[in-house]
C-alpha cells in the first residue's frame, strides 16, 4: 500500500488556526481518486492536512449510511472520489455512485445538514492536481463555515400542536421501523424452502 503524502501548512497558518483544523473525511476510490492522491503526494504538491482517507474498492461502494454517520460523529465535511464516469475499473460503480449521492444530498437536506458539507467529484489516477485542488478549496470552506455543529434528531415526543393531535414521528439513525408503518410498506411472511 502507498503512502499518502501530506505537506502541512506554514509555522504561522499553523500558530493562527491551532484551535481548530476541520476534519474532512474522504472516500477514494481505490484505482483512481486514491491513486490520484497518492500521486499528489509523490509530487510533493502541498493539500491540506485536516483530510482523513478511506480507500474503497470502488466509489459504488460508498453506502449513503456511511456519509450520515460521518456527520452524526462530528466529522465536518465528507469528499467521495471516483473515476471518470465510463471509466470505472468495474463498469458501472462510478454510475451506482452518482445515482446514490443524490439519495445522499436529498438527505442530509431532511435531516438538516447543508449539503454544501458533502461534494462528490470524480479524478482519476492522473489527476494530482485536481485532488490538490478539490482538498485545498474544500478544506478552505469547511475552515470558513465553522466547526459542524448538527445533533441527532430527538425522539418523538408530545406534539407541539395540542392535545389530541398526533405527533410526527422523528426516526433516528438506528431506530427500527415499527411493523405496518411507513410509506408503501408491504410485509410478506417468507417461508423457508427445503432443499
Amino acid at each position: 500500500m502507498a503512502e499518502q503524502q501530506v505537506v502541512e501548512a506554514p509555522v504561522e497558518e499553523q500558530l493562527e488556526a491551532k484551535e481548530w483544523r476541520p476534519t474532512l473525511l474522504a472516500y477514494l476510490c481505490n484505482w483512481c481518486s486514491y491513486a490520484g492522491a497518492n500521486l499528489a503526494g509523490a509530487g510533493r504538491m502541498p493539500y491540506d492536512a485536516s483530510i482523513r482517507v478511506i480507500r474503497v474498492p470502488c466509489s459504488g461502494r460508498v453506502d449513503p449510511l456511511m456519509i450520515y454517520k460521518a456527520f452524526e460523529r462530528g466529522v465536518d465535511g465528507v469528499l467521495v472520489g471516483g473515476c471518470h464516469l465510463g471509466d470505472c475499473h468495474y463498469s458501472e460503480g462510478n454510475y451506482a455512485c452518482q445515482g446514490r449521492m443524490r439519495l445522499v444530498k436529498a438527505m442530509l437536506k431532511a435531516a438538516g445538514i447543508d449539503d454544501a458539507r458533502f461534494r462528490l467529484e470524480w479524478i482519476s489516477a492522473s489527476e494530482g492536481s485536481i485532488f490538490q485542488e478539490v482538498v485545498n478549496e474544500m478544506a478552505g470552506k469547511l475552515r470558513s463555515w465553522g466547526r459542524f455543529g448538527w445533533r441527532k434528531p430527538s425522539p418523538p415526543g408530545p406534539s407541539p400542536r395540542g392535545r389530541g393531535a398526533m405527533a410526527t414521528p422523528t426516526l433516528t439513525l438506528g431506530s427500527p421501523l415499527p411493523l405496518g408503518e411507513g410509506p408503501g410498506v408491504r410485509h410478506t411472511e417468507r417461508r423457508r424452502s427445503r432443499p
